[in-house]
């Protein structure tokens, strides 16, 4: 009960009074002091982070080819944002690194699909339908998410949907998780 006061007091003071950012920061003090907590705490974890994620929005940077002669926007990165504030939602990604394998995959998934769909609909609004006109999209993902089933389908699903190509979706690989090593290979 004290970690939890604690927790509370400091979340208090740090931002306005959100509840259910309170509580997610309680669970994540929680998990980081223990390194587990009930299956029930883990399950009410996973449910503010994806009520919270479904809230995120995506921005795209230009990726620019820098040739003195040539210059032109060669690519985009599609950025995760706060749509309040427009700043990366980093309590997401400290949650998914915290909590691991269902977080990540889940805020792969999501980001996944947001910046590709909202990347077919601005390329609709713009009017680029020649494929010469349409530039590569990245699309950051940890390391973890790459190897699941789950990712893969998501993957699949938006190729076999058309709502991307193969040549112009770039999976960038995040250099804030560790690539995994597995015993068998």
């Amino acid at each position: 009960f004290g970690r939890i006061l604690s927790s509370f007091y400091q979340a208090c003071q740090k931002m306005p009074l959100q509840p259910a950012l309170i509580e997610a920061i309680i669970l994540d003090d929680l998990k980081r002091d223990f390194g587990f907590v009930s299956a029930s705490l883990h399950q009410r974890r996973f449910q503010l982070f994806s009520e919270r994620l479904q809230r995120m929005i995506v921005f795209f940077e230009p990726v620019l080819h820098l040739d003195p002669e040539d210059l032109f926007i060669s690519g985009w990165e599609a950025l995760a944002r706060n749509p309040d504030s427009l700043t990366a939602p980093s309590d997401l990604f400290e949650a998914a690194e915290l909590w691991r394998h269902d977080f990540m995959i889940e805020l792969d998934r999501y980001f996944l699909i947001v910046a590709t769909r909202t990347y077919l609909e601005a390329r609709q609004k713009a009017k680029q339908n020649r494929s010469h006109e349409i530039v590569p999209l990245s699309v950051n993902v940890y390391p973890e998410s790459l190897m699941q089933t789950a990712y893969f389908e998501t993957v699949r699903e938006i190729l076999t949907d058309k709502v991307i190509s193969p040549r112009n979706l770039i999976l960038e690989i995040s250099e804030k998780a560790e690539i995994p090593h597995y015993k068998d290979g």
